[in-house]
């Protein structure tokens, strides 16, 4: 793979000029395809059990047991240029309300945000793509590492879920991508 800037291809919105991260295709370089990736999800419920009425014959439910941080299994990566400043991150194969990404269902509640794109958590500006503020092309050209690190954080509160409760959510998405030149 080689990065580059490349003041032809297409930014955003219609724009020339964007970072490419170059891998063979065809004879030529074409875009780097998704990539198996490693990362963690933290799952945290902070809901409370209001006490039962006296005479309820309902059982309680604690269904946290999967709360906590636990590695995505097999997520997939993609990685591309958006514009000269930017690069964007976005997260397949991952959904929040499974194990791990993709397992079986979770027994921690897990609000309304279900994937890594998810728009009502993360934004339109990007198309629900996490934006990374990328390296100068001095500092490309000369430095044999470059890490690159983004983050958002969204907090919504008194939605109506779907068993008619109230929900919050609070979603924080963190990327960071290190480029080594071999």
């Amino acid at each position: 793979m080689r990065l580059f800037y490349d003041k032809f291809a297409g930014g955003p919105n219609g724009t020339y000029g964007s970072w490419v991260l170059g891998s063979p295709a065809g004879g030529g370089v074409g875009h780097l395809p998704f990539q198996l990736g490693s990362g963690t999800i933290t799952l945290v419920d902070n809901t409370t059990q209001h006490p039962p009425d006296p005479g309820d014959t309902c059982e309680e439910s604690t269904l946290k047991s999967d709360c906590g941080t636990v590695p995505l299994a097999r997520p997939l990566v993609g990685v591309s240029g958006h514009g000269k400043r930017l690069l964007v991150a976005d997260l397949a194969r991952v959904t929040f309300n499974l194990k791990g990404g993709n397992g079986r269902a979770v027994k921690c509640s897990t609000g309304q945000a279900t994937t890594f794109r998810d728009l009502a958590y993360c934004g339109r500006a990007q198309e629900g793509l996490l934006p990374i503020p990328m390296a100068s092309q001095a500092a490309v050209a000369h430095r044999r590492i470059i890490r690159v690190a983004g983050s958002s954080h969204k907090h919504t509160g008194n939605n109506e879920c779907a068993d008619g409760n109230t929900c919050t959510d609070d979603v924080t998405r963190k990327v960071t991508v290190t480029f080594t030149r071999l």
